[in-house]
């Protein structure tokens, strides 16, 4: 009977160690510079325009997790630029688009959440400054590079802050 008890509470323990969620922040690589410079120019931030690389003629809001660089050309428009070198053995990245109410919002804070077995959370805590901002429909794109992360369904979080 205890030992039935202790297996019970084990398993009972276990279980409930797979529903706690991790937070999981982007990565800073060694040749970083390199990176946001091509992100900055292909994924422009504060949306002033759209970009001319990723999401191309897609209104629709959209987040692709990128586990290899044949999947990061796959996804880019523009197949005349040569992508920056990220080790996919060792990351992933993460790139999307949300259409906003206002121009200009830019973002504070991004994390993923692993909640469950079965999806990720990505939280996007963004922000308006203060003053030259006007209300127009604008993409906000995004992107980071996390710890490599299993392919699941990832549910973006939007986090307005005043």
């Amino acid at each position: 009977m205890k030992k039935s008890f202790l297996i019970i509470v084990a398993i009972v323990l276990c279980f409930s160690c797979d529903d706690k969620d991790k937070i999981i922040n982007p990565v800073l690589l060694a040749d970083e510079e390199t990176i946001v410079a091509f992100f900055e120019k292909h994924l422009p931030t504060p949306s002033l325009s759209t970009s001319e690389c990723f999401f191309v003629g897609d209104e629709n809001d959209g987040c692709i997790m990128i586990n290899s660089m044949d999947e990061l050309i796959k996804n880019m428009v523009c197949s005349s630029i040569v992508p920056p070198e990220i080790d996919f053995n060792l990351y992933t990245l993460i790139v999307g688009q949300h259409q906003m109410p206002n121009s200009y919002y830019y973002i504070v804070e991004q994390n993923i959440v692993e909640s469950g077995r079965s999806r990720l959370i990505l939280n996007l805590r963004v922000k308006l400054p203060d003053d030259g901002h006007w209300p127009a429909f604008s993409k906000l794109y995004y992107w980071g590079i996390y710890p490599k992360l299993e392919n699941k369904t990832i549910n973006v979080n939007l986090i307005k802050e005043r």
